[in-house]
């Protein structure tokens, strides 16, 4: 590599990474995630598109689909706000139950291998437990009658 690209380098930072671990480019600017992609010119282009745009996120559906990238299904399988299930081979029946927020800056999780155990945690701790469809409403009532265990 060259002086002179070493220095433009520096004025002009690249605005993704590849992850090793999903294989792909991740394309971000000064903290906020904007999209994944597969190859390293799509994470080029894409960059340069969002430079012209002024990194306004409304140009990220025209982007999807010009490139082809499928959007990320929503984590949340469980119905309930912030709370998610995440495999996990430790515990008796296979996954967990994950209430995600974060606390001063930081990424914070409240775990628990029962739904009913872990709506306990959120409340003791102050934090909103909603649920955000109609099965997570039915569910709500079972775990405030205290009727089973989920």
């Amino acid at each position: 590599m060259l002086l002179k690209d070493l220095f433009l380098e520096k004025l002009e930072p690249k605005y993704y990474y590849y992850n090793k671990k999903s294989k792909k480019y991740v394309i971000y600017r000064q903290g906020t995630y904007y999209l994944t992609c597969n190859t390293k010119e799509q994470a080029e282009n894409i960059t340069q598109e969002l430079k012209k745009n002024n990194w306004n996120k409304d140009v990220l559906p025209s982007i999807r689909k010009k490139y082809g990238i499928v959007q990320k299904n929503n984590n949340n399988l469980t119905g309930f706000y912030r709370t998610y299930i995440t495999k996990d081979d430790k515990m008796k029946n296979g996954y967990r139950y994950v209430y995600q927020y974060q606390e001063d800056g930081l990424k914070t999780r409240l775990t628990s291998s029962k739904l009913s155990e872990l709506r306990k945690k959120v409340l003791s701790n102050g934090m909103l437990w909603k649920p955000l469809t109609n099965d997570a409403i039915v569910v709500e009532e079972i775990l405030k009658k205290g009727d089973m265990e989920l």
